[in-house]
């Protein structure tokens, strides 16, 4: 695939987006309480929550693995398309949506802080569904 195929590619961008996820999400298993929140008492306040962890395990955790599993997804999706693997990676995102809301919920209702890293990852996912939802190819 060329790059001018690539840029016309939504899974390209989707590609993109899921790797800024993946990035952020590890920032947050591995960010010492304190740091790299740029000024925003959110984080810490976020990550001191009982929201912070499901089942006991941090949800940088769970989105590492779901986003390198969309990574992986998407990266073939883009070099062997299949209908199949389209609407499921949507179907995938659709969930990430959902779970983000919740988040949203939770961060501004329940816990009363944001969080810098986990609102990327929110936001992140949310636009990668737009984009496979509305970006007709």
């Amino acid at each position: 695939m060329n790059s001018n195929m690539l840029l016309r590619n939504k899974y390209f961008y989707a590609l993109l987006i899921f790797l800024i996820c993946l990035i952020a999400s590890i920032v947050l298993i591995v960010r010492v309480p304190g740091t790299m929140c740029y000024g925003v008492d959110g984080c810490d306040t976020v990550q001191a929550s009982s929201y912070a962890k499901t089942f006991g395990i941090k949800n940088g955790y769970y989105g590492m693995v779901a986003f390198a599993i969309m990574l992986f997804l998407t990266y073939l999706q883009i070099h062997e398309p299949e209908k199949k693997r389209a609407k499921f990676i949507f179907w995938l995102s659709i969930f990430g949506s959902l779970v983000a809301l919740r988040f949203f919920y939770l961060m501004k209702f329940v816990i009363g802080a944001y969080c810098t890293f986990c609102l990327v990852v929110d936001i992140g996912v949310i636009l990668a569904t737009l984009l496979l939802f509305l970006w007709k190819e």
